[in-house]
């Protein structure tokens, strides 16, 4: 069985990669852990700046790479096999293709917690991802926004 976890490195990603973990455990699963970041700006062109907007563009991609292997590190030291995954697109179109490509039968994903506002102007990842996934798709909740731990 494939099992494929998008992560966005907020807050609930730990919390994401524990539920995968389980789940992969139980299932005796192997896990494919990607993150979706966005296409390429439009602002990268020929002007005098793009060099240095390119520099950075790397180096965000080069620390996403980064973070992304650590995750799947950690399910390697619990026994899980596990590859990662860093692709350039839209969210909830790229997660499908990679579904159909990957043959994958559980999809992992987290959802944050934003107000009416914040969906409403934004939109919502997880929903769409939920419209549009055609597998069995684990939803794990985030906490409250602005919820203090006591």
């Amino acid at each position: 069985m494939n099992i494929i976890t998008a992560i966005d490195f907020t807050d609930i990603t730990p919390t994401v990669i524990s539920k995968t973990a389980e789940m992969a455990s139980a299932l005796n699963a192997a896990v494919w852990v990607i993150h979706i970041t966005e296409p390429d700006p439009v602002f990268v062109s020929h002007d005098a700046d793009s060099k240095v907007m390119r520099d950075q563009l790397a180096s965000h991609f080069h620390q996403e790479h980064q973070q992304l292997q650590a995750l799947a590190e950690q399910l390697r030291s619990q026994k899980i096999e596990t590859t990662a995954l860093l692709l350039q697109g839209s969210t909830a179109e790229t997660i499908t293709r990679q579904i159909e490509k990957l043959q994958a039968e559980l999809l992992i994903i987290g959802k944050n917690k934003h107000g009416f506002v914040h969906r409403w102007l934004l939109g919502s990842n997880s929903q769409d991802i939920l419209r549009q996934s055609p597998i069995a798709t684990l939803l794990v909740p985030g906490s409250e926004p602005n919820q203090s731990s006591e």
